[in-house]
């Protein structure tokens, strides 16, 4: 019986993890070199912070070098991908997500 407890509570924390690190969803505003400035719709996750490694489009990886209000800059080797007024979503890396 404790087990089935138990269990259950390590599957609520996970879901309730995994809900809190929902993608941020936005519009790309400018590219320079391997920076990228994005306006985010709606509320900014808890986690979208300075330094914060993220996925970008679910295709590479970036990092959250600056957060503005709702303008967030994300620094990316492949930001050239990205087109200006494009929509963008980027979400906590599978890396940092255990932080």
């Amino acid at each position: 019986m404790f087990k089935r407890i138990a269990v259950s509570l390590a599957m609520a924390l996970v879901s309730a993890s995994f809900a809190m690190a929902a993608a941020a969803k936005g519009t790309v505003v400018t590219i320079k070199d391997k920076t990228v400035v994005v306006k985010v719709e709606g509320a900014l996750a808890p986690w979208a912070k300075k330094g914060t490694m993220v996925k970008i489009n679910n295709k590479f990886s970036g990092k959250i070098t600056e957060v503005s209000g709702a303008e967030v800059t994300l620094s990316s080797p492949k930001a050239g991908e990205l087109k200006e007024g494009a929509s963008i979503s980027f979400d906590k890396s599978a890396a940092a997500a255990g932080c």
